[in-house]
């Protein structure tokens, strides 16, 4: 066993986003182009030998705000390490270190990225033998995005976004994130869909730009459903877009449920923007 693990929890963005159904379930059913990038939580994982199911967290700032960061059993990292000291029958326990640097509900999937994060370095700590395959089937018992964020890259995500097609993109390609400061409700965002969907859209203009590594095809190619209802729900919204785009044009897009705005560039550079809370530039 080793002594800790350590991992990077990247943060996702969604470079396409459609909505094309409502589910039984209650949920939607969509499709999306999740990208893996650069920016990241730092999780370290230490053995609490002998304590079965014990999981403990450790928060610390590392550049994002962390007060809205759970230090109990309902943090994503920690349920993500419950979930699989449960499954393998494991005798010890787990202490966690999370550095947050990814900026909570921005729809950056910092939360999932944590979980998926905690799960990879469980297995690794104590020798679970735990496959992908494996850890996707518990990560999907967290959220949506968690599959996806198990192994990162790039894909395709159907149904609620857990049915994954991976796909090759490049890492030619950078970002400029935006984070206003605020998050908002994914829950109220989709209730704000219209009662009827608009007319489905195709991801393949975003892949195409992706595989070929031009900033500026997929800056034209980037869609997302969830903006329209996203500016319903949350006014502020609607200032920091206009903001952003004063400065970077008709480039800026939103990120899953929002309140993140990013900028796909060949060679991101920040503008300062007023209003925002947190800026970088970022890439695989």
């Amino acid at each position: 066993m080793d002594a800790a693990a350590r991992e990077l929890c990247r943060a996702k963005i969604n470079l396409f986003l459609d909505v094309v159904g409502r589910r039984a379930d209650g949920f939607h059913e969509i499709v999306t182009v999740f990208h893996e990038i650069g920016l990241a939580d730092d999780l370290e994982a230490r053995a609490l030998p002998g304590e079965r199911g014990k999981v403990t967290i450790d928060v610390v700032a590392a550049g994002a705000d962390v007060a809205a960061v759970p230090r109990d059993a309902t943090n994503l990292a920690v349920r993500a390490a419950s979930a699989l000291l449960a499954e393998s029958g494991a005798k010890d326990g787990v202490a966690l270190r999370l550095e947050k640097r990814i900026p909570a509900g921005g729809g950056l999937g910092g939360g999932s990225a944590d979980a998926a994060g905690a799960l990879r370095a469980v297995n690794r700590l104590l020798a679970l033998d735990a496959s992908d395959a494996d850890l996707e089937r518990v990560a999907l018992t967290l959220g949506s995005d968690v599959p996806f964020l198990v192994r990162g890259g790039t894909a395709i995500g159907r149904g609620r976004g857990e049915v994954l097609e991976r796909v090759i993109a490049t890492s030619r390609i950078g970002f400029v994130l935006l984070f206003p400061g605020f998050p908002v409700s994914t829950a109220a965002v989709y209730r704000a869909l219209p009662a009827t969907l608009p007319p489905r859209r195709d991801p393949r203009a975003v892949l195409d730009a992706l595989a070929a590594g031009d900033a500026d095809a997929l800056a034209r190619a980037c869609s997302n459903a969830l903006l329209a209802p996203a500016l319903v729900v949350e006014p502020r919204l609607a200032a920091a877009l206009g903001a952003a785009r004063a400065a970077y044009g008709d480039r800026v897009h939103m990120s899953g449920s929002g309140s993140t705005l990013f900028v796909p560039a060949a060679d991101p550079r920040v503008v300062p923007v007023p209003g925002f809370e947190f800026a970088a530039q970022t890439a695989v």
